[in-house]
């Protein structure tokens, strides 16, 4: 996750109450109302999305929220994202999380591991994977969200 060798466990994901991985290696993990899927990091999927400033289209919905699951590296770390409606308007907010092995005021904790995992195996350094949300405008039906550019800010899921 950090660029130095160090991830999250699968183990302590799941102690924290994460899932463990269903038959198609995607774990679930539901939170404040949201339901977030990660796949695993043994899968032939990237288990989270490190905003490069890509835009990711939605199916054409009215939804009042958008939800996020992930953390930071290098300290605590935000960027502007967009979101385009159907009518071409557009709502930026500022994406971002805290660190993912300190914990700082900002943002919601969702889950807490005891510990990660580092090149030697396990260390015993707490660590935190965070939940924000965006509330959308009554009416509107996204059509896509555009992520900052900031490679430090790691997604695991989103949900509406």
């Amino acid at each position: 996750l950090d660029g130095q060798y160090n991830a999250y466990s699968i183990e302590a994901l799941h102690a924290a109450g994460m899932s463990a991985p269903d038959q198609y290696g995607l774990m679930h993990f539901k939170f404040n109302g949201s339901t977030f899927l990660t796949s695993d990091s043994y899968s032939d999927f990237p288990d989270n999305t490190t905003a490069l400033g890509q835009i990711l289209p939605y199916p054409s919905a009215s939804l009042t929220r958008l939800t996020f699951l992930g953390a930071s590296t290098n300290g605590p770390q935000s960027g502007t994202a967009t979101i385009t409606f159907t009518d071409n308007t557009t709502q930026t907010f500022q994406l971002g999380f805290n660190d993912w092995a300190a914990r700082n005021p900002g943002n919601t904790v969702a889950l807490t591991m005891q510990y990660l995992n580092g090149l030697q195996g396990k260390r015993m350094i707490k660590n935190y994977m965070y939940y924000m949300q965006v509330t959308l405008p009554a009416g509107k039906t996204v059509a896509s969200l555009t992520l900052p550019t900031n490679s430090n800010i790691h997604i695991f899921g989103f949900s509406v």
